[in-house]
C-alpha cells in the first residue's frame, strides 16, 4: 500500500504508465481432447501407438462446439474478450489437435480471403521419449496443411452424418459448423521438414519457449491473438516467463493442467531485463546464467468458466 504522496509523484506516475505501455495480451487455449488423451484415460495401448500427432476424438470435437458456443453467446452479449478472440490473428502450434482446436473452437469472423491460422514450431509440446510419446512426434512440413485439411473434413462428415441419424461414436457428436475450404495455414517459421525433437530435455524446452514469448508478444503489437498450444508447453511458458516485481501470478498455472479447451487471457509486459534463470540455481544441459528479453507475465486469468485440469494426458 503506497502513501498519499505516491498518488503525485511524477516518477512513480511514470513508471506506472510506462510498465501500461508495455503490456500486451495474448489468448492462451489449450487443445481440445485428442485420440492419444482418450488413449492414456482408457489404458489403450493401441490407441497410444496406432498413429503418431494424433487428432481430435468425437469429444475433443464437442469441447471445440462447446467452447465455440459459448464465445458466440458471450460476444452477443458484449463480451469483449469473446468478441476480440473472433476477431484475433491465430497462432497455433503445428501439432495436428491444436491445429484443428484453433479452427473448429474459435468463432470465424466474417473474412473474404478465409482465415489464416499461423503455426509456430516453438509452440509444440515437449516429446519426452521415442515410442511412447508418438502424439508429440509431429507430421512433416510437406504434408502438415493435407492432415490439417483432413482433421476438418472429419469433424465436418460427423457433422453432415450425425445430422442423417447416425449412431456411431464418430457422428455422435454435432461438430461446430465449419467450411474447412476458408482455412489456411502459414508454415513460414517452421524451417525443417521434420522440426520436431525427440526427447527433448526440459532445458532444451526453456529456451525454445522462452524464444516463443518472445514471438507472442511481438505479434500482440497488432491486437491480443489467439494462441492454442499444449498443456505441458504451457507450464513451461509460465516457467520461463518470470512475473514482474510486486507481481504474483497464481502458481498453479506452472504446476497444474489446464482442462481441455481451458481459456486463460495472460498479460505479458516486455522491456524488462531479467535473468533466465534464478541464481545460484544449477547449470543443466549447458545453460549459463544469462540476461534476456523474455516478456514477464504480469497476469493471468480464466474466462468463461473454464479451468484447470483436463481428464486426458498430460500433452
Amino acid at each position: 500500500v503506497g502513501s498519499e504522496d505516491d498518488d503525485d509523484d511524477p516518477a512513480a506516475s511514470s513508471s506506472s504508465e510506462d510498465s501500461a505501455s508495455r503490456r500486451r495480451v495474448v489468448y492462451v487455449v489449450r487443445h481440445a481432447e485428442s485420440r492419444y488423451n482418450a488413449g492414456v484415460r482408457a489404458w489403450s495401448l493401441r490407441a497410444l501407438m496406432q498413429e503418431r500427432d494424433h487428432g481430435l476424438t468425437p469429444r475433443g470435437r464437442a469441447q471445440c462446439a462447446a467452447l465455440r458456443g459459448t464465445l458466440e453467446t458471450a460476444a452477443s452479449a458484449g463480451d469483449a474478450d469473446a468478441a476480440a478472440m473472433a476477431a484475433a490473428q491465430r497462432l497455433s502450434s503445428p501439432l495436428r489437435r491444436a491445429l484443428a482446436t484453433a479452427a473448429l473452437a474459435i468463432p470465424t469472423a466474417d473474412c473474404p480471403n478465409g482465415t489464416v491460422i499461423t503455426a509456430l514450431p516453438d509452440a509444440r509440446e515437449q516429446c519426452l521419449a521415442p515410442l511412447f510419446a508418438r502424439d508429440s512426434e509431429g507430421t512433416p512440413k510437406s504434408h502438415i496443411a493435407d492432415a490439417f485439411q483432413a482433421e476438418l473434413a472429419r469433424a465436418q462428415f460427423s457433422e453432415e452424418t450425425s445430422s442423417l441419424g447416425a449412431k456411431d461414436e464418430e457422428a455422435s457428436v454435432v461438430a461446430p459448423p465449419t467450411d474447412h475450404e476458408c482455412f489456411s495455414l502459414d508454415l513460414d517459421a517452421i524451417e525443417a521438414e521434420e522440426w520436431w525433437e525427440v526427447a527433448e530435455s526440459d532445458a532444451a524446452v526453456a529456451r525454445r519457449v522462452g524464444s516463443l514469448l518472445v514471438e507472442l508478444y511481438r505479434r500482440a503489437e497488432r491486437g491480443a491473438p489467439v494462441f492454442v498450444g499444449h498443456s505441458r508447453a504451457i507450464r513451461h511458458m509460465f516457467r520461463a516467463a518470470a512475473s514482474a516485481p510486486g507481481v504474483v501470478v497464481d502458481p498453479a498455472f506452472s504446476a497444474a493442467r489446464l482442462a481441455n479447451c481451458a481459456v486463460v487471457k495472460v498479460v505479458l509486459e516486455g522491456g524488462r531485463r531479467r535473468r533466465r534463470r534464478p541464481l545460484g540455481s544449477p547449470v543443466t544441459d549447458g545453460a549459463e546464467d544469462s540476461c534476456d528479453d523474455v516478456p514477464s507475465i504480469v497476469a493471468a486469468d480464466f474466462l468463461f468458466d473454464t479451468t484447470f485440469k483436463g481428464d486426458g494426458s498430460e500433452t
